[in-house]
């Protein structure tokens, strides 16, 4: 089983390896929080934009102000937010591939439990705390079942994974 480095959100001083199928599920996870951020950021220009529009500028100038014309501000923003629109529709694609892969990865295990914390760490993007919450037992407990299914992923459907998270990388076709 080979593994790979994954670097963490400041979480450097773990050594041992990621394998595979944990890079695909962390980038899954990854890519929700990416898409919720792009669409922040566009509420936030729409925001300024709508807030821009609003002024009136029809009034006599005070002495001393400078120009009143925002129009090239107002096409600059709504450009930004037409690229970030455009990028969060790919996002949006993109995660909704990753998040139909995990499930297929996910519907791999035939312990519910197990299959439960994949999908609610990794599609519903709960937390750890969350999970234990909805299992009624500890975080710790949590993090066992977790690593049991990961390396149940890795072991038992090693080959039928890996197929899964190709094609959801556009390296195989159906």
């Amino acid at each position: 089983m080979s593994t790979v480095d994954l670097p963490g959100q400041g979480r450097e001083k773990k050594t041992r390896g990621y394998t595979r199928v944990e890079i695909f599920l962390y980038n899954a996870r990854h890519l929700r929080f990416v898409t919720d951020e792009i669409s922040k950021s566009i509420k936030l220009y729409e925001s300024d934009l709508s807030g821009l529009k609003a002024l009136n500028y029809e009034n006599p100038r005070i002495s001393g102000g400078g120009s009143g014309d925002l129009s090239q501000t107002v096409e600059r923003i709504e450009k930004t937010i037409d690229k970030m629109e455009h990028e969060r529709i790919k996002a949006l694609e993109n995660l909704l591939t990753m998040q139909c892969a995990v499930q297929f990865i996910a519907d791999k295990l035939d312990d519910q439990k197990l299959r439960g914390i994949i999908i609610a760490r990794y599609i519903n993007c709960e937390s750890w705390k969350a999970i234990a919450g909805t299992l009624t037992c500890a975080v710790s407990s949590v993090y066992k079942l977790h690593r049991k299914a990961i390396q149940l992923l890795n072991d038992d459907y090693q080959e039928e994974v890996a197929r899964i998270i190709r094609i959801a990388n556009g390296e195989e076709e159906e």
